[in-house]
C-alpha cells in the first residue's frame, strides 16, 4: 500500500514517522494520513552505523534511530504535532517523557531522549511486519558520520551553563573497595551472617546485592562514606528544596540515614536561608474571643481602587461582636490614618488591643507612639502570613463587592 502512494507533504494532514534499527544501519520513513485516510510516502532515509555504534545494546540502537530520524526531518516535524512509531518497547518506554519520575538507570538513550524535547509527539508501538522502517534498515550499504551527540544540528542557540559534576561508577567502585564497613556488606550477605552493627543494613537485606564491585538497593548505587558528602553537593547544585532533592536522590544513590542526611544539608545551606521559601507555613496562634465588647480590633487596608480615583479603604472589626467600620482614606501614611482612628475612637472609646499586619503605618514608629499615649497594646501578624489577621481579611471581600457595586450602579460608595 505505502510503495504504490507517495506524495508531497500536507500541513492539514497526519504525520507519522516510522523508525528502525538493525544491527548494521538505521531507517525511517516519513508518512502522512488525509482526510481519506489513505497514507502516502513523502520521504525515506536510511544511515549506516559506524563500527563504535553497531557495538550499542539492541534498545540503544532502536533509541539511536528514533532520535536521528526526528532530527533528520525536524524541518517537517518541528512546531508540529505527529505520531512516532517503533516495533522497540523499550525504546516506546524510554522516549516516553511523561514517565521521566518513574525509577530506572539513566542510559545513554535516556540522553538522547532529551533532545527531542523541543517536539510534541505521541509514541506508538508497532508490529515489526507492520513497521515500513524495517526495508531502509536493512537494505542500505554505505558508508555515513557518526551520529553527533554533542549538540543537535537544528539548535538555534546554546546556553552555556556552569559545569555539571556527577558521581562515575569508576568512583564507586573504587571508594568501595576502600570502604571497611562496605567489604564487610559484602561479606555478610555472601555468608548471610550479619554483625549486630550493621544492623542498618541488614534490616534491607532483601534489597541488597553485589554487582560490578558495587553495593546495589533496589536499582540504586550504596554510596560509601567518603563519596556522601560530594553525593550531597552535586544532588543540592541547583538549590532544590527539601522534597525535591529527596526525589533527586532516592532515584539514584541511597545510604543509611540518607533522607536525614539531605534535611540536614539544606537547612545549613546559606543560600537557601537566605532566598528560599519555607516549606511549612509558620502555624497560626488560636485566637481567643473577648469577653466583652470593643476589647480587641483588627486593623487593614484594603485598594487602592483605580475606578474610585485611587483610594482605600481603613477597615476597623471588633473581635466580640464582629462590628465593622470602613472609612475611605486617600494613602496608607500615619498622619491620614490618625485622622480616621481619631474619628473611630473618639465615637467607640479605646480599645485594649490593636491586631494588625506589618505593613504602613502600622510598622512605624509614630503608630506605636499612638497607641502607647492612649494605653493600647498592639500584635502583629508574621510578614507575608496575612492569614493571621483573617478577621480583617476576611471582610475584604465584602468591601469589595460594595466598592464593584458603586462603581457599576454610579453610586456613591460612602452610602
Amino acid at each position: 500500500m505505502y510503495q504504490q502512494r507517495t506524495g508531497f507533504f500536507s500541513e492539514q494532514d497526519k504525520t507519522i514517522l516510522y523508525t528502525d534499527a538493525s544491527p548494521v544501519t538505521l531507517g525511517a520513513v516519513l508518512v502522512q494520513e488525509g482526510s481519506n485516510l489513505a497514507p502516502r510516502i513523502i520521504s525515506f532515509v536510511s544511515k549506516s552505523l559506524t563500527s563504535t555504534e553497531k557495538k550499542y545494546a539492541q534498545n540503544q540502537r532502536e533509541a539511536l534511530g528514533a532520535v536521528w530520524a526526528v532530527e533528520h526531518f525536524s524541518y517537517f516535524l518541528l512546531g508540529r504535532h505527529f505520531t512516532l512509531r517503533t516495533d522497540a518497547q523499550g525504546v516506546a518506554f524510554i522516549l516516553n517523557r511523561s514517565k521521566e519520575d518513574s525509577r530506572r538507570a539513566l542510559t545513554r538513550a535516556d540522553g538522547w531522549a532529551l533532545r527531542l524535547s523541543p517536539y510534541r509527539y505521541d509514541i506508538e508501538y508497532v508490529r515489526g511486519v507492520e513497521n515500513i522502517a524495517d526495508p531502509p534498515s536493512r537494505l542500505y550499504n554505505g558508508k555515513d558520520a557518526a551520529f553527533y551527540e554533542e549538540n543537535s544540528p537544528w539548535e538555534l542557540a546554546t546556553l552555556e551553563a556552569n559545569s555539571v559534576e556527577f558521581l562515575t561508577e569508576e568512583e564507586i567502585k573504587n571508594a568501595t573497595d576502600q570502604d571497611e564497613t562496605l567489604q564487610k556488606v559484602i561479606c555478610a550477605l555472601e555468608s548471610g551472617v550479619w554483625p549486630k552493627y550493621l544492623r542498618r543494613y541488614h534490616t534491607v537485606e532483601k534489597d541488597l546485592s553485589v554487582r560490578n564491585g558495587m553495593v546495589i538497593k533496589t536499582g540504586c548505587a550504596v554510596v560509601p562514606k567518603t563519596l556522601q558528602t560530594h553525593a550531597l553537593e552535586v544532588a543540592h547544585e541547583g538549590h532544590p528544596s527539601t522534597a525535591k532533592m529527596k526525589s533527586i536522590m532516592r532515584q539514584r544513590v541511597w545510604w543509611p540515614g540518607l533522607p536525614k542526611d539531605i534535611t540536614t544539608w539544606v537547612e545549613s545551606c546559606k543560600t537557601c536561608c537566605v532566598d528560599g521559601k519555607p516549606e511549612k507555613t509558620t502555624p497560626m496562634e488560636r485566637v481567643f474571643i473577648p469577653k466583652t465588647a470593643w476589647d480587641t480590633v483588627a486593623l487593614d487596608f484594603n485598594g487602592p481602587y483605580v475606578k474610585l480615583g485611587g483610594i482605600l479603604i481603613l477597615v476597623v472589626v471588633d473581635y466580640k461582636s464582629r462590628y465593622v467600620i470602613a472609612k475611605p482614606v486617600k494613602s496608607t501614611s500615619f498622619e491620614h490614618t490618625k485622622k480616621i482612628l481619631d474619628e473611630v475612637f473618639e465615637k467607640e472609646g479605646f480599645p485594649k488591643t490593636i491586631k494588625t499586619d506589618n505593613g504602613p503605618p502600622f510598622n512605624g514608629q509614630d503608630f506605636a507612639n499612638y497607641c502607647k499615649q492612649r494605653g493600647i497594646s498592639t500584635i502583629f501578624s508574621t510578614p507575608l502570613f496575612p492569614q493571621q489577621n483573617g478577621l480583617a481579611e476576611c471582610y475584604m471581600k465584602l468591601i469589595n463587592k460594595a466598592m464593584a457595586v458603586a462603581t457599576t450602579d454610579k453610586t456613591s460608595y460612602v452610602e
